[in-house]
């Protein structure tokens, strides 16, 4: 299942298992120019469609201030894009950033108790405002990020993924790296009895499962 580009921007790494993909600019080049597998296919043939597209290039022009349209232009273009989509207008964000009383359900709030927990250890992996592990920004404070990477044994791998954020996460079906799970109750009970080093074993009752699906629907 491809991750979410919500939010995107404040990633210490990309895709699912290379740590080495630590920009914008470098994930993009993976999907256009992979040839194995193939996916978009991008060579010199598009590359030269693109400069004679007169319109472009003089859109190219006045944004990066080139006559030619190259592939670290393209990969810049697409990555300015991507660090636009932002999400933090959800009712998580309302409560916790601008104390709105009656933003989240009283499942939602008691979700988030869960989720927050130690019974749960939920934000050992999806920690910090992104729900997503560490995150990297610029700025006054800039903060630089290592990746993490963790087994959880969906389908029996034994492979470390990187967590992804759970930023509108009950929009982004189907789940885990296989696209596996088809809904949220499915990844609870999942986790509840999932035997990996990283996850803590736990039970919920129906009421719990309940308000910690709430909770995942507020972010």
């Amino acid at each position: 299942n491809t991750p979410t580009l919500l939010n995107s921007a404040y990633n210490s790494s990309f895709g699912w298992t290379d740590e080495g993909i630590t920009s914008l600019e470098r994930q993009h080049l993976v999907p256009l120019t992979n040839s194995n597998p193939l996916e978009m296919g991008f060579g010199p043939e598009q590359l030269n469609d693109l400069n004679a597209d007169d319109a472009l290039r003089r859109e190219v022009l006045a944004a990066f201030g080139s006559t030619e349209i190259t592939l670290k232009i393209i990969t810049q273009a697409l990555a300015s894009y991507t660090r636009t989509l932002l999400g933090a207008d959800r009712p998580f964000d309302r409560s916790l950033l601008w104390d709105e009383q009656d933003a989240m359900t009283a499942d939602a709030a008691e979700g988030m108790r869960l989720f927050f927990s130690e019974q749960l250890g939920c934000s050992t992996c999806h920690a910090s405002f992104n729900l997503s592990g560490p995150v990297s920004h610029g700025g006054l404070s800039s903060v630089t990020a290592a990746p993490v990477f963790h087994v959880t044994g969906v389908g029996g791998s034994t492979t470390a993924f990187r967590a992804p954020s759970l930023r509108h996460v009950s929009d982004t079906a189907p789940y885990m790296h296989d696209g596996s799970l088809a809904t949220l109750d499915e990844v609870l009970v999942f986790y509840e009895t999932a035997a990996a080093a990283a996850l803590k074993p736990f039970s919920l009752r129906i009421e719990e499962r309940r308000a910690l699906r709430a909770f995942l629907e507020h972010l």
